[in-house]
């Protein structure tokens, strides 16, 4: 990611999850994927397709991430966002995908990290756990091997996909959420209201 997380309008937030772990955004559209950084906006299908990422919220145990996509087209456009999370310290992880919760979670055993997004109400499409420095190339198809379960130097990539209507405008949110509890129900918790608040706005 070329911007990091952890860094707004120029000024670095004391002990956010940016120093901690890394979001990278990709969107695979037209048969091509693309990186998406944030901060940036991103011009794709002879600028009919408009995309505006940005830090929503920032903190010690969040990060909240606003996507704004609008179709300039005359006809549907299908997307799929692509994220990837992985712990800037590499070794001694472990992450694990909860299907029926619809996230991800990554641990070093000293905290627990959940990762999970949604797009016009709905939640995660594909996910898994892969190897980093594998990872972007295995999903440069625009789809994610299930692998549950992942050890070491490992990263979670989970999919957001949607079928976008001609001159549309959507919405679309990613996050990370933090606990040093290593309880899981706690973060699920925060997870569904996150997700319940943010599917209205």
């Amino acid at each position: 990611m070329n911007k990091p997380i952890g860094v707004v309008n120029g000024n670095k937030e004391q002990a956010n999850l940016g120093d901690v772990i890394s979001m990278n955004h990709y969107i695979f559209v037209n048969n091509e994927m693309k990186t998406i950084n944030i901060g940036e906006e991103t011009f794709l299908l002879n600028h009919l397709l408009h995309i505006n990422i940005y830090p929503q919220c920032v903190k010690e145990n969040m990060l909240l991430i606003k996507f704004d996509i609008q179709n300039l087209a005359n006809h549907d456009v299908p997307i799929r966002i692509l994220v990837e999370n992985y712990l800037h310290a590499e070794t001694n992880n472990y992450a694990f995908v909860s299907p029926k919760n619809e996230v991800l979670f990554l641990t070093d055993r000293e905290q627990l990290y959940l990762t999970s997004g949604i797009i016009q109400e709905k939640s995660i499409y594909q996910y898994g756990i892969l190897k980093m420095k594998t990872s972007l190339a295995t999903i440069c198809n625009g789809s994610i091997p299930f692998c549950p379960i992942g050890s070491g130097e490992v990263a979670t990539v989970y999919s957001l996909e949607q079928v976008i209507k001609p001159k549309e405008k959507i919405h679309a949110y990613t996050w990370v959420l933090s606990s040093n509890s290593l309880v899981e129900s706690d973060l699920l918790n925060w997870d569904n209201q996150l997700k319940s608040r943010l599917a209205f706005l």
